[in-house]
């Protein structure tokens, strides 16, 4: 081999051993971005209960999670395995929201469930039972949709939709299209 052989076997090494070490870094820095996003997360509590209230001090809503991690970057609160519990007027008892995971979107105003979501009226006269894979609930007007589908079970019945809007202080739930109903005697 001549020399300029050598000298181009010795940059061809020196590539191949730069180009090793690039790509062993950028997988040490997904490592590093998911360390940086584990350190970046603000609070996180476990088995927690947080209450919210409106500016007079009237309760909006009650919110138990078995988990509730804080991630100040995105203005994010992620839930795990949550519960809501939307209070009662003279008119009604109030409602109870769950869900396996949710998230409280920015001012905490929007509160998205997703996963096994399930809305159900409180009370001995409850009759509404409401199904659905995600739900947003928003506790200043007190409205809880969602564009997924969704089952509603009342008193004999089952009805099923595409979308629909329920506004929790009246008791009201609009069903948005595709709407199907099926009488159990």
């Amino acid at each position: 081999m001549n020399f300029r052989g050598k000298i181009a076997f010795v940059i061809l090494l020196a590539a191949l051993a730069f180009s090793r070490q690039f790509f062993d870094r950028s997988a040490d820095s997904d490592e590093t971005e998911q360390s940086v996003a584990r350190a970046v997360s603000g609070y996180y509590l476990t088995d927690a209960i947080l209450e919210q209230s409106d500016s007079r001090g009237k309760p909006l809503y009650r919110l138990q999670a078995s988990r509730i991690e804080q991630f100040p970057n995105n203005n994010l609160v992620r839930l795990s395995m949550v519960q809501v519990s939307y209070p009662g007027n003279e008119r009604n008892q109030g409602w109870e929201l769950s869900a396996n995971e949710g998230e409280i979107m920015g001012d905490g105003h929007k509160i998205v469930l997703r996963d096994n979501v399930q809305a159900h009226e409180k009370g001995e006269n409850a009759m509404r039972l409401i199904r659905t894979s995600e739900l947003v609930f928003d506790p200043v007007n007190s409205i809880a949709s969602t564009d997924a589908d969704v089952i509603v079970e009342l008193d004999g019945y089952r009805l099923t939709a595409t979308g629909m809007t329920a506004n929790l202080q009246t008791n009201t739930v609009k069903l948005q299209s595709a709407v199907n109903a099926h009488f159990e005697p």
